[in-house]
């Protein structure tokens, strides 16, 4: 190309369109329906939900299981000035029956009605609620919600079946993870944790959906019930057995539901299966919804 100008025209614009979007993060504790079936295996999933969920939107929206979001939702305040008592309508962009997709057609299995979505077990009372955050960004809030008593999953997720549970002040751009101490109230089978986590430095949002369980779901991938002791990792003095493998945090190794292994001079028992990504954040005494202590 003769004209250099052009030359850097095009090189610029050719650099601008291979870069990839960068996505932003969705609740692991409780593990998120999305988060579940990328770890379910994308292509193949053995979860009967996850399973339906390929059949609308096939595998993609598993492996970009961080974008559940909408780009622009108007906020009292302007962008990068944000108020604690801020109000977002995200009711407007997110409706009724799709919430959990956050209301994008890519995301439309993430909608559907069924009991057997994956669980994580929880008792009422206290509760970490934790984003895993892949690209950090200043935060107006989140939001974190429960289903009402009266709710079951036979019936579709909406605004007026969540109740709130926790809002946190404005914050400064968290790397890779957020913890929300939240308090869980008394409630019987299955139920949805629902969060919102509204960008300050933009309209962006991002909606996360995780199915619990408190004491027993018909879902056959419930975990075992844990008390909050054993989820917040106060398990007292039991004995340990040291007969166990060690849990080495080998990217790629499989650990299949109601494997034991040691760490750190402690016992865990896997809760979910799950294949090993490298994130720290899947340890056993971390990740409560994937090993639970003994």
């Amino acid at each position: 190309m003769k004209n250099p100008i052009l030359a850097i025209v095009f090189a610029l614009l050719f650099f601008v369109q291979v870069q990839p979007a960068f996505a932003h993060g969705t609740v692991s504790d409780p593990i998120s329906r999305i988060y579940y079936c990328y770890n379910n295996n994308p292509e193949n999933p053995t979860s009967d939900a996850c399973k339906a969920a390929k059949d609308i939107g096939g595998s993609q929206p598993f492996y970009d299981w961080n974008e559940i979001n909408q780009p622009n939702i108007p906020c009292d305040s302007a962008i990068n000035i944000c108020n604690e008592n801020d109000k977002c309508n995200h009711k407007e962009f997110v409706t009724d029956g799709h919430l959990a997709s956050g209301d994008r057609d890519k995301y439309a299995g993430m909608d559907l009605v069924r009991s057997d979505w994956s669980t994580t077990a929880v008792s009422a009372g206290e509760f970490n609620v934790t984003w895993k955050i892949t690209a950090p960004h200043a935060t107006r809030y989140y939001e974190v919600y429960i289903t009402k008593d009266n709710w079951n999953p036979s019936q579709a997720l909406t605004w007026d079946s969540l109740e709130l549970l926790k809002r946190t002040p404005p914050s400064p751009a968290e790397p890779e993870s957020y913890s929300i101490p939240v308090n869980l109230p008394a409630r019987t089978g299955h139920h949805v944790i629902y969060s919102v986590w509204q960008r300050c430095d933009s309209g962006e949002a991002f909606y996360s959906t995780s199915d619990v369980c408190f004491g027993t779901c018909n879902s056959v991938s419930t975990t075992n019930p844990v008390d909050n002791n054993t989820q917040l990792g106060n398990t007292g003095t039991n004995p340990q057995n040291t007969n166990y493998p060690e849990w080495q945090g080998v990217v790629g190794t499989t650990y299949n539901q109601g494997d034991k292994v040691t760490y750190e001079g402690k016992s865990y028992e896997c809760l979910q299966t799950h294949t090993y990504n490298g994130d720290p954040n899947w340890a056993p005494g971390v990740a409560h919804s994937l090993w639970k202590e003994i």
